[in-house]
């Protein structure tokens, strides 16, 4: 369902019909209470992760505009409906010996577009990342997301239940037109 533009009533007029009506009201108010959305994760650790390469996302909390698509590519989230974004990626990452940065990204169309400060940690220290951030999108944009690490080895980054925490998860929510 996509928002539609209401038309302007003039004065007098007589044109409301059942079908106007359910457009342009009832269909948008539903349309603002879900918007399209989508939150995907590691229901599992991902072992032996490569620095730099695109997150292999395993299952979806939820997707309210078919932007994740399990059976066409398992990193990608592909934009259906244009607007602006609050995009979060959130998770564990640890490894077996000690890492010297860890930086997560979030990519649109294989471009760097938002970075954090890269983390320290030691062998056997869990390091949790966290980003957030608002971005206007346009359709069939491609999000993805990447854990960079330099130093260390045998990187993890953590799955388990969707309520977890510690589980490597990356949300896009619209919260508006762009114009």
């Amino acid at each position: 369902m996509a928002w539609t533009t209401p038309s302007t009533v003039v004065a007098g007029s007589t044109e409301l019909t059942a079908s106007l009506w359910n457009e342009q009201v009832r269909d948008n108010l539903n349309y603002l209470a879900t918007p399209p959305s989508v939150q995907v994760y590691r229901s599992s650790n991902l072992t032996s992760y490569t620095a730099n390469t695109n997150i292999a996302w395993n299952a979806e909390a939820w997707d309210t505009d078919d932007m994740y698509t399990s059976a066409t590519s398992t990193t990608n989230i592909v934009i259906n409906t244009a607007g602006i974004y609050i995009i979060s990626f959130n998770g564990q990452v640890f490894g077996s010996a000690t890492i010297g940065r860890i930086t997560p990204r979030v990519f649109k169309n294989g471009n760097n577009f938002i970075q954090t400060e890269s983390i320290i940690t030691d062998s056997g220290v869990t390091g949790f990342v966290y980003m957030g951030a608002v971005h206007s999108l346009a359709e069939n944009d491609v999000i993805t997301a990447r854990v960079n690490f330099t130093g260390g080895s045998n990187y993890y980054l953590s799955g388990g239940s969707v309520d977890t925490n510690s589980t490597m998860r990356l949300s896009l929510v619209w919260i508006g037109k762009t114009s």
